[in-house]
């Protein structure tokens, strides 16, 4: 991945990596739905399941939120613990990071109507802090939640930049050879009363059978280094096992 960014094909991509155990009672999929209901005010909670299969998570970040012409949406990008924000409102690799990422939802929606952009500020979650910037579209035409599903998902916070193709697959790629679960990062949303919310599928659990798999993704950079990428994922891992109080 790091040779593809020296090389300038990509300016940053999000690698997955699971980590497998099992599903143990009481760790059904019904206390791990109400665990997340009742885990923060912060989050949204979500899940999705059959009797053999499903998911479940707590997220933070949304694809949109739709009313009629109007679409409400955000860039997440770069991640701390909250004792680091001194450091991390300063950091380059991290505003780098977030930039990319509302940088390239604000030229998807600019053709589409007016767009404005709030500055970039800092979201606290309680165990991790992230860059946030909030984008507001009042659209020239009324057009379908499919319509913005395509438009948006994946964003550079969860899939590639740029994103073609070649990137995407070269993605999806790398996240098999990992194992991670399609489902991940997925968008999931619902329609009430003519509004749609759409929500981005990350922080979350998955299982089959009594196979359970946890997965996180961090974004890399030019800047980026090992060390402080797994020492992210760690941070994320830890923060959806206290979510669902796993051990």
């Amino acid at each position: 991945m790091m040779e593809q960014i020296a090389a300038g094909q990509l300016m940053k991509s999000v690698p997955a990596i699971p980590q497998f155990g099992e599903m143990l009672l009481p760790h059904t999929p019904r206390e791990l739905i109400l665990r997340a209901v009742s885990s923060s005010p912060s989050h949204y909670p979500y899940a999705w399941w059959t009797e053999r299969e499903g998911f479940c998570g707590i997220t933070p970040e949304t694809l949109f939120h739709q009313q009629g012409r109007r679409l409400e949406t955000m860039a997440l990008a770069g991640t701390v613990r909250p004792e680091d924000e001194g450091v991390f409102i300063n950091d380059d690799k991290e505003i780098r990071e977030h930039e990319i990422v509302a940088g390239s939802i604000l030229s998807r929606l600019s053709p589409c109507g007016s767009v404005t952009r709030t500055a970039r500020s800092v979201l606290n979650l309680g165990t991790l802090i992230h860059f946030v910037t909030y984008l507001t579209l009042e659209s020239d035409e009324q057009h379908t939640p499919v319509h913005w599903i395509r438009l948006l998902h994946p964003t550079p916070a969860l899939g590639s930049q740029p994103r073609t193709e070649k990137t995407l697959a070269q993605l999806d790629d790398w996240r098999s050879r990992l194992r991670c679960p399609l489902h991940f990062g997925a968008p999931f949303g619902f329609l009430e009363n003519g509004d749609f919310f759409c929500l981005v599928g990350i922080r979350s659990l998955y299982w089959q059978g009594q196979r359970l798999a946890l997965c996180t993704g961090g974004g890399v950079v030019a800047s980026s280094t090992l060390t402080h990428e797994w020492r992210e994922l760690k941070l994320k891992r830890d923060t959806v096992r206290r979510s669902f109080r796993l051990p």
